[in-house]
């Protein structure tokens, strides 16, 4: 990033993924992926897509801020913005994908094999979404894993349980993706990368990035979310992060700077 916290761990680096809603407006999954800044060399956090936040917006939550302001480079522009606010630094880069960039990512590895924790079945002819799977380990297509990533209810924590399906669905890409077979498939994988999805990264910054999480070590690989709680606030649900607890979470999982960020750093509305 241009600006940030002064000097940098050697080879770390932190990266917004955005996950779009059907409509291409709202970032309904939103993950730091992070190299570098942990001992096993990569890291997933999760931002809830309900998180308040700062900005006179109708609806405060972090999902809605890309298409608040107008989408495209200033939306991404000012969705940085405020992850920055809640983590104390703007992340180096981001990637929004499409629902079908995805889907086609998945089907060029030659779909994914995960464990789908419930039975999920949603029909909404509005969305154009269709979902019926059955729990268990399986190999999805690229329609039956995204079915998964926008399926929503059937978790006892609610979008919490969404959030750690959905990191879990992308660790097992990842592990794919790393396999003999997805290296194979790798020249195939950057090509959607560069053609399918939005992103302030080109070949190079990409290729390093995949170098990147080849060479993690996958048993160290973490994945969690923000700290905080979900709360009603009027009408609406909205999930109040802990600043205190976000600073040591991003200083333990994806901080790519030198010098911990502090209370101080961050810009975290709580109410």
């Amino acid at each position: 990033a241009a600006e940030g916290l002064g000097e940098r761990k050697d080879g770390a680096a932190t990266i917004l993924l955005a996950g779009m809603d059907q409509g291409g407006m709202r970032t309904d999954t939103m993950m730091l992926l992070s190299v570098g800044c942990t001992d096993g060399g990569l890291s997933l956090v999760s931002l809830p897509r309900d998180t308040l936040i700062n900005g006179g917006y109708t609806v405060p939550k972090l999902n809605s801020v890309f298409a608040a302001n107008n989408g495209g480079q200033e939306g991404i522009e000012m969705l940085l913005t405020r992850v920055g606010e809640i983590i104390g630094f703007v992340p180096d880069g981001y990637m929004l994908i499409q629902l079908d960039a995805f889907v086609e990512l998945v089907d060029t590895l030659g779909g994914v094999t995960f464990d789908v924790p419930v039975d999920m079945y949603y029909n909404d002819p509005g969305q154009d979404l269709y979902i019926d799977l059955k729990a268990g380990t399986q190999t999805l297509t690229g329609e039956e894993a995204m079915g998964v990533v926008r399926f929503r209810s059937g978790y006892a924590d609610a979008d919490l349980g969404r959030i750690q399906v959905q990191r879990a669905l992308l660790s097992a890409i990842f592990d794919q993706v790393v396999s003999p077979a997805g290296i194979a498939k790798s020249p195939a994988l950057l090509q959607i990368l560069l053609n399918r999805t939005t992103t302030n990264l080109d070949a190079a910054n990409l290729l390093w990035l995949g170098k990147a999480v080849l060479a993690a070590d996958r048993s160290k690989v973490e994945t969690v979310t923000l700290p905080g709680n979900a709360q009603y606030i009027g009408d609406g649900s909205y999930y109040i992060l802990d600043p205190a607890s976000v600073a040591q979470t991003v200083n333990a999982y994806c901080n790519p700077y030198t010098r911990d960020v502090t209370v101080d750093d961050l810009s975290i509305r709580t109410g």
